[in-house]
């Protein structure tokens, strides 16, 4: 696997450095950029974050999905994300861009010696003075190309250790991320500010997890709530009753909306506890799409990624 992926890693960079000698030569045209839509040209100006959960459910050898593997299903989700972002660019009047897009993990991958660089070039912000057909039409390139890289990369690091029956992913703090970095790197006046954050649920991050004695915890596994007394029968009463849920690090975060993609229960029922902890969580946080009873289309199961895309693309243009 390695070796496959090191050439890999080779040829992204080879077309990387391909495409940088080729702009200064080509003229960008429409049939180099993603179909557009007919959409409004009085569109808010958009801030998009999308954050990767980089734990272990991406990997094949501990959470395998034979029809497509979910890091493979990652890469389909944030392609439709940033080419909906394209679309809605290319529909605003130009005086009136001012939008952003850019991406976040926390922590950030170490096998990846350049990674701030990667993350620099995937924090885009366009105004009427940069908003060129050829700016426009290179954001979808470029985060299908660079998070190709970030996952190959970090596949490559961990999964020798997965193949050995060794877990050496470190999890993913997105309690942290919202305690300490949403609200700052997350939210922009004057914008509508989006979170994507790609997760099976199951949130985790090694050494940093704690459970209080009104049963809110920082942290939500399948093996723990087994741990915790939870089963088919009595899961519902668990939640309603017994208190269990997120803590809640911060609020005030009502100029935020936010977007779960990813969902994989480990049992059936567990989806509607991961929906519970999760929908709980935003709401007390104040996020903004969360305050209503149509919350549940905006957490979603790790589906393919061509069932997703028009989900994703409503939630941006509307």
């Amino acid at each position: 696997m390695k070796s496959i992926t090191s050439l890999f890693i080779t040829i992204i960079f080879t077309v990387l450095i391909a495409s940088c000698n080729n702009d200064n030569q080509k003229v960008t045209t429409e049939n180099d950029c993603v179909p557009v839509k007919k959409l409004s040209g009085e569109r808010k100006n958009l801030n998009i974050s999308i954050f990767l959960d980089l734990s272990d459910r991406i990997s094949p050898t501990f959470n395998p999905n034979p029809a497509m593997e979910y890091w493979e299903r990652d890469l389909g989700y944030i392609n439709s994300i940033s080419e909906a972002f394209e679309v809605h660019l290319r529909n605003k009047k130009t005086v009136l861009i001012g939008d952003n897009i850019k991406l976040f993990m926390h922590p950030l991958p170490k096998g990846i010696s350049n990674i701030n660089n990667i993350v620099k070039s995937l924090d885009k912000s366009f105004t009427r003075e940069n908003a060129t057909l050829k700016n426009i039409c290179s954001i979808s390139n470029d985060y299908n190309q660079f998070s190709n890289l970030i996952y190959s990369k970090t596949l490559e690091e961990k999964e020798p250790f997965a193949q050995q029956g060794k877990d050496d992913y470190p999890g993913s703090d997105i309690f942290d991320f919202f305690k300490y970095k949403a609200k700052d790197y997350c939210i922009r006046e004057g914008h509508r500010n989006i979170l994507f954050i790609l997760t099976d649920g199951y949130m985790f991050m090694s050494g940093t997890n704690n459970k209080n004695t009104d049963n809110k915890s920082n942290y939500v596994l399948s093996k723990k709530l087994s741990e915790w007394g939870f089963n088919s029968k009595n899961y519902y009463s668990k939640i309603t009753n017994d208190g269990y849920a997120f803590q809640v690090p911060i609020t005030g975060l009502n100029n935020l909306e936010v977007f779960v993609i990813g969902l994989a229960p480990k049992n059936g029922w567990e989806m509607d506890v991961l929906n519970s902890y999760w929908s709980k969580w935003f709401k007390e946080m104040g996020v903004k799409n969360f305050q209503d009873k149509n919350w549940s289309k905006y957490l979603r199961k790790a589906d393919l990624p061509s069932e997703i895309d028009n989900l994703i693309q409503d939630f941006i243009y509307n």
